[in-house]
């Protein structure tokens, strides 16, 4: 998924060669946006048997195994370009909001930022993606991540591309 037709490679050769401006239109489209309603587990340390073994703790597990299941669902194929992934990872309003707070919260005056450290909830989100929206999560690019506060517990995620794969920039070069 996510493979540039030869119009969308032209363009990039265009941008080498000077007689385009950059960027080309295939640049930064969104490949994979999805809105997930249900609790957000922060990824768990790993934890260590009597043995010394290293495990990941069965909540960590269970949450991205549903992940897994929700992102086969929803996806299209595996993307196999360079990525940018845009996460915003709803909390619900707490019932100890005023009504103005409420408020405050739902025009995003008043931002999340208690209980769990936000990495670790990209971490765990990001972690069920790997082979299963994307190849390998070393092709993201570059992270934007938002915790806000909502009705429901969720996040929204979204995916878009962030340059060309090695076999693409191979064909850009041969048309050079």
């Amino acid at each position: 998924m996510g493979t540039l037709a030869q119009d969308d490679l032209q363009q990039y050769a265009n941008v080498v060669n000077g007689t385009q401006s950059f960027p080309p239109s295939a640049n930064m489209k969104i490949l994979f946006t999805s809105q997930y309603e249900g609790k957000v587990y922060s990824k768990g340390r790993p934890r260590f048997s009597s043995s010394g073994r290293a495990y990941t703790p069965a909540t960590t597990r269970k949450f991205e195994k549903v992940l897994v299941e929700y992102f086969i669902k929803r996806r299209d194929g595996i993307i196999m370009c360079p990525m940018h992934i845009k996460l915003i990872v709803y909390d619900k309003i707490p019932k100890a909001f005023t009504k103005l707070e409420r408020q405050l919260a739902m025009h995003r005056f008043i931002f999340s930022a208690t209980g769990d450290l936000a990495d670790n909830k990209v971490k765990s989100i990001l972690d069920a993606g790997n082979g299963v929206l994307y190849a390998d999560d070393s092709q993201i690019s570059s992270v934007n991540y938002n915790r806000l506060y909502h009705d429901f517990e969720g996040f929204y995620l979204e995916i878009r591309r962030a340059g060309l794969s090695p076999a693409e920039a191979h064909n850009v070069g041969n048309l050079l």
